[in-house]
Order: structure tokens, then C-alpha cells, then sequence
């Protein structure tokens, strides 16, 4: 028997995942709920819903916008107004987003984010075992999968402070189910993703047409169409004037707003800037270099799944990583590398699939729990007048994204690997067949 197919001890197996079951148990009991309360990530989305559906700016009509909040009647201790919330939690969801939160807008605030954390939650582990029931792997392999997407940090993070990613990136994993089987329902499903999040969709909406599913890209172009130009309609009904508004709230978003990259705030994000931050001490050019990055990883992904493609899970794989890349993500947008872990489950057999897994297990960190591993160290560090030293800053703070760099280098070698050999065992003579 090789080193590739050892088999491990069915009591080892199990342990391990009882062990993660009992950790994304405890992180739902203790760590997700009670939630981030009052002010969350669905305060803005709910308040600028409740504007949208009244005519008015949802990203501007600071008076309106307060007048909204001020009927929640929440005591949100640490804000004297909602403009102070808008600094902390900038309102950057795009236009078509509001018309499909504007009914819970009927709902008090309080029960508005209890349905979306709730309905988000069981949507997400729906997914989880929708995907594990489409493998074709062994009853161990599937309950691992469950247990690790479960008690994964980013998950609990983004549960815990109400962030629309849990929702978005159980549409994502929908789409990813239904994609063969159903492909209308997939592209209903990746449609309403990018609505949401396009700066998580993006790359998963642009792949069925890649792929030339033709019936999928109509359905996702049809959805994500209709809602943006229902939404538009209705502002110019209203004669409201929001692009310039909504341009202003992105703004927040940028590498000199509130993740500006000279703050330890960029230790909390995932994306390629905080890395080239840290060798060029330029926001500007890291912003450039890191999208030129992208752009050239990307090229390579299309070249390689257009002409070796053969695993679609290494490609929805690749997708989730290079999605974490060019633009701004904190540390919840990490619970899209499920579809990472699914690739290197369903490949166990080979050693890039182990290292895969063994990469990934910072991710079972919390957030906090992450911050601390790193702070532990880091006083001694400070204490040494070394906390501005390179290798610190460059290599062991930012080291989820190194992960996520390693893990892309992996699928796109395995990408390759499996179509050189596909050509290779043509040439292979069958048995009995003379070699020319």
C-alpha cells in the first residue's frame, strides 16, 4: 500500500470529527449568540431598505436615515446618532440589494435581523449537507466535511456580527449543487448572490459563462437583471439622485478609509493589498499591484480550466480563493473556502490535498482566538522593540493570506497535473499493443 492511500484508524476518524462537532457547537452556544447587538452589520442594510422602500436616498438622506433609526427605539450605547453608526458600519451594499431586504422592512428591527440571522444560519447548513450529499466519498469523509465547514472561524464570525456573507455564501454553494442538475435554479441562486455581495459573487457568476452553461448564465443574467432594474425604475419614479451617495459609501471602504492599510486593522482582512502593503508601504500601489496580480492568477485559471479543466470541484475551488484577492474582505469572507475543503476531501488520495487540509487549519481559529495566537507572541515581540520588524509584519501576521496564496498554487498545479496526465496516458500502449 502507498503513502497516498494509507488508511487511518476508523476510532482516530471519528474522534477528530466528534471533537470539531463539539467545537462549532460550542462556538453556536457561547461565542455566535447572544449576537453583536444593537448596532450590526444589518443595521444599515435594514435602515437604507426601510428608506428605499419610502423613496428616499438610502445612502445620503442623513435626516430621513436618522428619523428611521430614531423609530427602532434601540439604545445603541456608544452612538449619540446614526451618522456615528455609518462611520463604524458604512452602508456599501449596492442598489439591488435593498429590494430584496425592503419586505422585512414590514418587521420591527429587533425581528428583521433575528429572520435574517436565523434564516442565513439554516440556509448555510442546508448547503453544507447538500454538498456532502452530492459526494460520492465514504460516511467519514462526508461527516468530516460537515463537522469542519461547521466549526470553521470565519463562519461564527460572520454569525456573530449578523454579516450578509453567511447568506451569500449559501447561495454560492446552492448554485454550486444545482449547477448540473438544475441549472435554472443555480443561476436564481448566483444571481441573488451577487445582488448581495457582487464583490463575493463575482467570480462564481462570471464562471457558468466560462463554462458555456448557457441555460445557467441566461437564468443568473435574468435575476441579477430584473432586480437592478426594478430598483433603478423605482429610484427614477422617486426621482432620487443615489449613484453619487452610493460612490461616497464605497469610498469608506478603501485602503485610505476605514481599512486603511497604515492601521492593525489590515491584519483583520484577507485580501492581497494588506501583503503588498507590507513591501512597498504604498496604499496607491498596493491597490495596483495587487489587482495586476489578480488579473495575471485569473488569466492563468482561465487558460489551464479552459484547455485542462476536468475537476470541477478544484474550479469552484480556485474561484473561492481568488475571490478572497483584489478587493476588500475581512476575516468572515474566509467561510467561502469551503469549497477549498470540499476539493481536497474529495481528492484525500492525494498528498497536495492533505497539505490543503493541514493549510486550512488556522481557519478553525476564531477571530479573537486567531487574534490572541498572534498576540501572545507578538508582546514578546513588542517588548523586544521588534513589532515593526519585516519578517513580523510581511510573513506571521498576514499569514492567512500566505495560506490562501499556497492553497491557489496548489489547485492550479493539481489543475494542470491532472490534464498532463489525461494526455499522457494516451500515449500509454494498452496491453498487448506494440509501442510505435
Amino acid at each position: 500500500m502507498t503513502r497516498d492511500h494509507v488508511r487511518l484508524p476508523r476510532w482516530l476518524v471519528y474522534s477528530v470529527i466528534l471533537l470539531l462537532a463539539i467545537l462549532a457547537l460550542e462556538r453556536f452556544i457561547y461565542e455566535d449568540l447572544p449576537i453583536y447587538w444593537p448596532v450590526n452589520d444589518l443595521t444599515p442594510v435594514w435602515v437604507s431598505s426601510k428608506a428605499f422602500a419610502a423613496g428616499n436616498d438610502p445612502y445620503n438622506d442623513i435626516p430621513e436615515l436618522e428619523k428611521i433609526w430614531a423609530s427602532t427605539h434601540v439604545q445603541a450605547y456608544g452612538y449619540t446618532n446614526y451618522e456615528g453608526i455609518l462611520h463604524t458600519h458604512p452602508m456599501g451594499y449596492p442598489l439591488m440589494t435593498l429590494p430584496l431586504f425592503a419586505p422585512l422592512t414590514l418587521l420591527s428591527y429587533f425581528a428583521a435581523v433575528q429572520v435574517v440571522l436565523w434564516g442565513s444560519i439554516a440556509l448555510f447548513v442546508v448547503m453544507i449537507f447538500l454538498l456532502a450529499r452530492q459526494a460520492t466519498w465514504s460516511r467519514p469523509r462526508k461527516f468530516f466535511f460537515i463537522a469542519f465547514a461547521l466549526a470553521m472561524g470565519p463562519l461564527h464570525n460572520g454569525i456573530h456580527f449578523s454579516n450578509l456573507n453567511t447568506l451569500v455564501i449559501a447561495l454560492l454553494g446552492l448554485g454550486v449543487v444545482f449547477f448540473e442538475r438544475k441549472p435554472r435554479w443555480a443561476g436564481i441562486a448566483l444571481g441573488c448572490a451577487l445582488c448581495i455581495k457582487p464583490q463575493v459573487a463575482f467570480l462564481f457568476f462570471a464562471y457558468p459563462w466560462l463554462r458555456r452553461k448557457w441555460e445557467t448564465s441566461l437564468s443568473e443574467l435574468a435575476t441579477a437583471g430584473t432586480i437592478l432594474s426594478g430598483a433603478w425604475i423605482w429610484m427614477a419614479a422617486h426621482h432620487v439622485g443615489w449613484y453619487r451617495s452610493y460612490l461616497a459609501a464605497l469610498a469608506q471602504f478603501s485602503s485610505t478609509g476605514n481599512n486603511s492599510f497604515y492601521a492593525s486593522v489590515r491584519f483583520q482582512m484577507l485580501n492581497l493589498q494588506v501583503l503588498v502593503f507590507e513591501f512597498i508601504h504604498s496604499y496607491q500601489w498596493s491597490d495596483r499591484i495587487a489587482w495586476i496580480l489578480f488579473l495575471g492568477l485569473s488569466a492563468t485559471a482561465v487558460v489551464l480550466v479552459r484547455k485542462w479543466g476536468r475537476n470541477e470541484a478544484a474550479e469552484w475551488a480556485i474561484l473561492s480563493i481568488l475571490t478572497l484577492l483584489p478587493v476588500y474582505q475581512r476575516f468572515y469572507t474566509g467561510e467561502i473556502l469551503i469549497f477549498t475543503l470540499y476539493w481536497a476531501i474529495e481528492n484525500w488520495s492525494l498528498q497536495k490535498a492533505k497539505a490543503a487540509i493541514v493549510l486550512m487549519l488556522p481557519l478553525l481559529l476564531a477571530r479573537a482566538a486567531n487574534a490572541r495566537t498572534i498576540t501572545a507572541p507578538s508582546r514578546w515581540v513588542k517588548s523586544h522593540n521588534s513589532d515593526s520588524h519585516f519578517l513580523w509584519n510581511a510573513f506571521v501576521m498576514p499569514h492567512l493570506i500566505w495560506m490562501e496564496l499556497i492553497l491557489l498554487i496548489i489547485l492550479l498545479v493539481s489543475v494542470y497535473s491532472l490534464g498532463t496526465d489525461e494526455i499522457a496516458s494516451r500515449f500509454v500502449p494498452k496491453r498487448g499493443e506494440r509501442e510505435p
